[in-house]
C-alpha cells in the first residue's frame, strides 16, 4: 500500500539447528546373495557411500541370515556413530564369508527385533533410516508360503515408519 501510520512489519526469528541423521545398513546375508554374485558389488557400493559421508551421518551395520532350527536371526553388527567407516568395513569383511548350510532370510524378524530397537536407542536428534541391501525374497527361517513372509516385511516396515524410522530398499 500507501504506507500509513500502523506499527512495524511482522517479524519472526527462526533459528535452525543442524541434526545428524542416523542410518543402519541392513544387509541380507542369505545364501542367494553369495550364489548370484550380489554380495561383492553391493558391499563395494555400500562401503563407498559410508566412507564418503561418515562425517555427516551416523552409521551402523547389521548383516543377517538364519539357519533354520539352529539360530534365527544370525547377525553381525556394529555400533552406530559418526566416522564409523573402519568398524563397518571390518564387520562387513568378516561377514563376507558365506556360512555353511542352507541360509535363510528372516527379514521381518530382524527389522522388528534387532534394527528398530537399535535405531530407537540412539538418543541424539535427527532422522532415522534403514537402508536395506538385499537381492530378493524374505522368509521366516522356514520354507513356507513366500507371500506370508513378504506381508511380514511390509508390516515390519510400516511399524518402523510409525515409530519415525524410514526404510529405503
Amino acid at each position: 500500500g500507501s504506507g500509513g501510520s500502523g506499527g512495524g512489519c511482522q517479524q519472526l526469528d527462526i533459528v535452525f539447528e543442524a541434526q545428524t541423521p542416523t542410518v543402519v545398513l541392513l544387509v541380507d546375508r542369505s545364501g542367494s546373495m553369495f550364489d548370484n554374485g550380489s554380495w561383492e558389488p553391493l558391499k563395494t557400493a555400500a562401503l563407498n557411500v559410508v566412507q564418503n559421508t561418515q562425517d555427516k551421518i551416523r552409521y551402523g551395520l547389521l548383516t543377517f541370515t538364519g539357519i533354520a532350527g539352529v539360530e534365527c536371526p544370525l547377525t553381525t553388527e556394529t555400533g552406530i556413530g559418526l566416522d564409523n567407516y573402519a568398524a563397518i568395513q571390518t564387520a562387513y569383511e568378516a561377514a563376507s564369508v558365506k556360512p555353511g548350510s542352507k541360509l535363510e532370510t528372516p527379514t521381518a524378524m530382524t527389522i522388528t527385533d534387532k534394527v528398530v530397537p537399535k535405531l530407537l536407542g540412539v538418543a541424539e536428534a535427527g532422522a532415522k533410516y534403514i537402508v536395506f541391501v538385499t537381492d530378493g525374497e524374505p522368509d521366516r527361517c522356514v520354507d513356507g508360503t513366500p507371500e506370508c513372509a513378504r506381508d511380514d516385511v511390509v508390516a515390519a516396515v510400516q511399524a518402523a515408519q510409525a515409530q519415525g524410522i524410514t526404510t529405503f530398499v
